[in-house]
């Protein structure tokens, strides 16, 4: 099975996962994988493993490049430097994202979403 490393669950790896993220490097980019499991799936004895992610990913990622103080160089982590790595094109197309203050909703249609009933500093218009 692949998976990526550092497993960012200590402290020291956390914040080595967000220096390299925020630092321009080009071998370091955007991935998701959001998973929508519905709630009845999260519970009892097998629960589905992961976080519906998606509603909350850019803006959380918003958050943490401002509090690097890389906020000009989010667009290239975001939307360049992984078409560049796998040899694609960039989009052209564009999303807004502003500074709005608004509280995650616990879920969406049934799913739990991650950080569920906190605020965010970001969101996308």
């Amino acid at each position: 099975m692949n998976y990526c490393k550092p497993i960012a669950k200590a402290k020291q790896d956390q914040r080595a996962v967000r220096k390299a993220m925020t630092s321009g490097d080009p071998k370091f980019f955007f991935g998701s994988d959001s998973a929508p499991h519905p709630l009845e799936k999260k519970r009892g004895t097998n629960p589905a493993a992961g976080i519906f992610s998606a509603p909350v990913a850019l803006p959380l990622l918003c958050q943490i490049f401002e509090e690097e103080g890389a906020l000009p160089i989010l667009g290239g982590f975001m939307s360049v430097f992984g078409p560049q790595f796998y040899g694609l094109p960039v989009s052209k197309g564009t999303l807004t994202i502003e500074k709005k203050p608004w509280l995650v909703p616990f879920e969406y249609e049934g799913v739990p979403i991650f950080l569920g009933g906190q605020g965010m500093k970001w969101r996308v218009c």
